[in-house]
């Protein structure tokens, strides 16, 4: 009676979803989100160097416009450090899923996903913890070219009462090793930089969502498109 029991109360493998159903419901829970606007405060802190703090303003319109406008400060990041716009939406598109079971983050139930790169050549998994319940992305794990794995872990805050947006990302990575030349005349030694370990923190405050933002926008000006171009 006592193993009846438990059998009924652990839940089968095949009650556990598909990975093409958690991507449907994580691009469900978003849709409703029409555009946003919201200021992210960038911290940024690395091994054996200092990084003034940054805040960027972020317009995102659905399904796939993003402009990012300067606020204060400069800095250049590593590729998935933040996660402006939407990236979430269209994981179905980029990435084939299948859902690994389940666990915890931050106290939250999740669905643990392993996403695999669609199209040929080199690929290398992503992995994702989505909230059973909200549908949000908790964390994602992704592979860095000759570094360590980047982690980005998101909260999240509500917004008019209906859409979870992240509150706060902390991504952790390390930098790929370089071999860089020696300036000096006559030395073809060089050296070899260790890559540093760091932490990006961003905080999303301010949100403004479905106020209507025009296409224009997040059109690049003539001038602005020649000036980048001279400058490559």
């Amino acid at each position: 009676m006592l193993v009846l029991l438990l059998l009924a109360m652990v839940p089968p493998a095949w009650s556990l979803p598909t990975g093409e159903q958690v991507l449907r419901h994580v691009r469900e829970a978003r849709s409703g989100i029409r555009d946003y606007t919201v200021d992210v405060s960038i911290h940024v802190e690395m091994e054996g160097v200092r990084v003034p703090d940054a805040t960027i303003r972020v317009f995102h319109k659905a399904p796939d416009k993003t402009k990012l406008e300067p606020l204060k400060g400069f800095v250049i990041l590593p590729k998935g450090a933040i996660l402006p716009g939407d990236p979430f939406a269209s994981l179905g598109q980029h990435f084939t899923a299948e859902v690994l079971g389940t666990s915890r983050v931050a106290g939250r139930p999740t669905y643990r996903l392993k996403l695999t790169p669609k199209g040929e050549g080199p690929t290398h998994p992503v992995y994702a913890h989505v909230d059973r319940e909200r549908w949000n992305v908790l964390q994602m794990t992704s592979a860095t070219p000759g570094g360590d794995a980047i982690t980005v872990e998101m909260t999240y805050q509500r917004v008019r009462g209906r859409f979870w947006l992240p509150s706060r990302t902390v991504a952790r990575f390390r930098l790929p090793d370089i071999d860089a030349p020696s300036n000096a005349p006559g030395d073809d030694s060089g050296f070899r930089m260790a890559g540093q370990r760091g932490t990006v923190t961003a905080t999303f405050r301010n949100y403004k969502v479905n106020t209507g933002l025009a296409d224009s926008l997040f059109r690049e000006d003539a001038q602005a498109r020649q000036d980048r171009q001279r400058r490559h």
